[in-house]
């Protein structure tokens, strides 16, 4: 029980990276040094090709969104169930 916790709190994690890397994420929760540290990793990350339209950015940032709140659908619910086992 507690490895699908911290499986699913890695998950988290790794989504928020890759969202933060490949720019599915709103513009307004980025700073300038965020926007700096993305200029410099688009030239060495293969997401950097990722389409710039804002159509497609707006497709992705609602695919994480959704899949965000899934993953933390499954730790509310293993951290409860956590709770009443122990």
């Amino acid at each position: 029980m507690l490895a699908a916790f911290i499986a699913s709190g890695l998950a988290t994690v790794g989504a928020m990276y890759f969202g933060y890397l490949a720019d599915c994420l709103e513009d307004d929760s980025q700073n300038r040094l965020d926007k700096v540290v993305l200029g410099w990793v688009s030239r060495l990350w293969p997401f950097s090709k990722i389409s710039k339209d804002e159509a497609a950015k707006k497709y992705r940032i609602k695919a994480l969104e959704q899949f965000l709140l899934a993953l933390s659908d499954q730790q509310l619910v293993t951290g409860f169930a956590t709770l009443v086992v122990a």
